[in-house]
């Protein structure tokens, strides 16, 4: 379901904000294209994915992983679907605090197992690597402007201790009528400075291209906008459909 967190992640952090348009359901569609290069080799994955926003509700379908991740403002709550088993976790946004922070404090179980067996410079190699991923980035607004499936899009630059890592299109012709940031909150807690910049991008993301290099390791994450329109959508689309059965919430695995 990495997939799945990574694009929710992108809607709710860059904007869905009020533009004066009267709020309405959105549905986006868009492709995610991933690569990876390291020593070891490189790889390549694409995944399709539709997105339902609508007031206090977001719904993200992976094509690929045949699964689903819903977040409930109302019900204070994430539930992770696995469509093809029919199993789902309800993940309350409290729990998913707590595992946050204690991620982001540097007591990842898994991490420091892992760390065990690594050299005193492999050790500070991981360190640093982690500290750059929670360093600060600011946000810049460009003068350059796209017509992207009809919308006006205007281009930001989001860059990481002065190292451009994202370039980002956002249209303001869209709003869902609520404010997600703070869901993100709960998610990366400790990053006030990270959500003042953020606030800077005004609108609904159509392309975000990432570019992320880490311990020898090249990502590039691509994310284009295949369609995207008002909808009217069915309360029941943010359901977890009847029948499916509920399992224990894993958040570490979630965070893995």
């Amino acid at each position: 379901m990495k997939h799945i967190l990574i694009c929710s992640t992108l809607i709710i952090v860059f904007g869905l904000s009020t533009t004066g348009m009267s709020s309405a359901g959105v549905i986006l569609k868009e492709t995610m294209t991933t690569e990876m290069v390291s020593p070891m080799g490189n790889q390549t994955t694409t995944d399709n994915t539709t997105i339902y926003m609508d007031k206090g509700k977001i719904k993200s379908v992976s094509e690929t992983d045949n699964a689903a991740s819903i977040v409930r403002l109302d019900k204070e709550a994430m539930y992770q679907v696995d469509i093809g088993k029919k199993t789902y976790q309800e993940i309350p946004f409290k729990a998913l605090q707590s595992m946050s922070e204690k991620m982001m404090s540097g007591e990842n179980p898994q991490m420091k197992e892992a760390m065990k067996n690594m050299t005193p410079e492999q050790q500070q190699m991981m360190k640093n690597m982690m500290s750059k991923m929670f360093a600060a980035m600011t946000v810049s607004k460009t003068s350059e402007s796209k017509s992207m499936l009809g919308h006006k899009c205007i281009k930001y630059e989001v860059s990481r201790e002065g190292t451009k890592m994202m370039d980002l299109w956002a249209t303001e012709d869209f709003d869902v009528g609520t404010d997600f940031s703070e869901f993100l909150k709960i998610k990366m807690p400790g990053n006030k400075e990270m959500f003042a910049e953020f606030s800077k991008i005004k609108g609904m993301p159509l392309e975000t291209i990432i570019t992320m290099d880490m311990g020898g390791m090249r990502t590039k994450v691509h994310s284009l906008a295949t369609d995207i329109k008002n909808a009217s959508i069915s309360a029941s689309e943010f359901e977890v459909p009847l029948g499916y059965t509920k399992e224990t919430a894993d958040l570490e695995n979630l965070y893995k």
